[in-house]
């Protein structure tokens, strides 16, 4: 079985943090933060790792955000 994290706020700070963490443990990573492109800035630098990444732009707060 794949282990699988989504991680909120991982475009910066502890949550960009936990994302290298998990990845250099071969999670397959969900990713989100409000700023697009801090995030997929953050995701293009995991792509070292072999996991998969998901990336979802927006904020958690809103209803909305899928």
């Amino acid at each position: 079985m794949q282990k699988v994290a989504l991680i909120t706020g991982a475009s910066r700070g502890l949550g960009q943090l936990l994302a290298g963490f998990l990845a250099a443990q071969n999670f397959d990573l969900i990713l989100t933060a409000r700023g697009e492109t801090d995030l997929l800035a953050a995701a293009s630098d995991l792509q070292r790792f072999s996991g998969k990444i998901t990336v979802i732009a927006g904020d958690v707060s809103d209803g909305a955000h899928q």
